[in-house]
């Protein structure tokens, strides 16, 4: 039962990965396909919006994976 769990964890996490990337990906084509029309203010802040909206997540889940790490490292120091 615990190995359906983590298969269909991972199938998730996996997923959520591809759909941000997608998402992330059209935001930045369509931020450049603004700058190439010349609305240079309006495209320059929808790419760079979204540029530091996919930096700032990644960064986060990274932080927050090696903090239960860190939780779970502990909880085993204890016993």
């Amino acid at each position: 039962m615990e190995s359906e769990y983590l298969k269909q964890d991972t199938l998730r996490k996996r997923r959520r990965d591809w759909m941000g990337f997608l998402i992330g990906l059209i935001g930045l084509v369509f931020g450049f396909y603004l700058l190439y029309l010349g609305h240079t203010v309006v495209g320059t802040i929808f790419s760079g919006g979204t540029l530091v909206t996919l930096v700032s997540v990644f960064a986060s889940k990274s932080n927050s994976d090696s903090s239960e790490k860190d939780d779970s490292n502990s909880g085993e120091k204890e016993n």
